[in-house]
């Protein structure tokens, strides 16, 4: 009897110890397949240039209003009600200045996909283009080319799963490919 109650202890910690174990790699898997989402406490990064001038990926805490980008670049910029009426800049995004007869124009975009590439920032399989998709561990100018047709064929994708769909995409590349993506 004795021996049987030693046993069922031990059973109990290994399988407390599995449990314990399980949970913390679906944390970390979790963490390697996230939402394509800033954590809080990290940077967000935005791309700032004008046409005559050098550009520069600039770090932010939170994310940047125009005037909080602009200053950050060392752009000058007059026109205080557009300032207030511009949307804060999510990381990963370009902002370009350029001057014509006397006027600023500002265009906002998506950041170049090496760029977020190196930043850690994931690449959108709805917006990327081609060349972008490059800049993916495991996909290659005709794989970057057959998303963005498979893309266009089916209208956008609705899920990153949907990348399964892609002639040369398995299981096996997918898994690889998930951490640098979002939809």
């Amino acid at each position: 009897m004795r021996l049987t109650r030693r046993s069922d202890r031990a059973t109990a910690l290994l399988l407390l110890l599995l449990l314990i174990l399980s949970m913390y790699c679906l944390r970390q898997l979790l963490r390697l397949h996230g939402s394509g989402t800033v954590p809080p406490g990290e940077k967000h990064y935005v791309q700032i240039g004008e046409q005559d001038g050098p550009g520069g990926v600039f770090a932010f805490p939170n994310e940047p209003s125009l005037q909080q980008a602009l200053a950050a670049a060392g752009i000058p910029y007059r026109d205080s009600e557009e300032v207030r009426e511009h949307p804060p800049f999510v990381s990963g995004e370009r902002l370009a200045v350029t001057r014509e007869e006397g006027k600023t124009r500002l265009s906002r975009g998506e950041m170049n996909g090496f760029f977020k590439r190196s930043l850690g920032i994931p690449l959108s399989i709805n917006t990327e283009s081609e060349a972008g998709l490059t800049a993916v561990p495991n996909i290659g100018p005709d794989l970057a080319r057959c998303i963005v047709e498979e893309r266009s064929r089916r209208g956008g994708y609705k899920k990153v799963e949907d990348l399964m769909t892609v002639p040369g995409i398995g299981p096996q590349r997918f898994l690889k490919i998930r951490p640098f993506v979002k939809l």
